[in-house]
């Protein structure tokens, strides 16, 4: 899917932010895609802090060996 292909293209990982803004989706549609491949264990999830209010969730793919 369109959504596996940012993932795996970008080394640096996504927010639902981004993923949303890249593929032209809302961003709770974009959250709900990368948390159903986390809970899949496909991606890896990291909060990213720095700003005031939440952290942000960055979601990277998981590199299987």
């Amino acid at each position: 899917t369109a959504v596996v292909d940012v993932l795996r293209a970008t080394a640096a990982g996504v927010t639902a932010h981004q993923l949303s803004e890249q593929l032209g989706m809302a961003r709770v549609t974009a959250r709900r895609y990368l948390e159903h491949l986390a809970g899949a264990s496909l991606v890896d999830r990291e909060p990213r802090y720095g700003r005031a209010g939440r952290p942000e969730n960055v979601y990277q793919w998981r590199r299987h060996n």
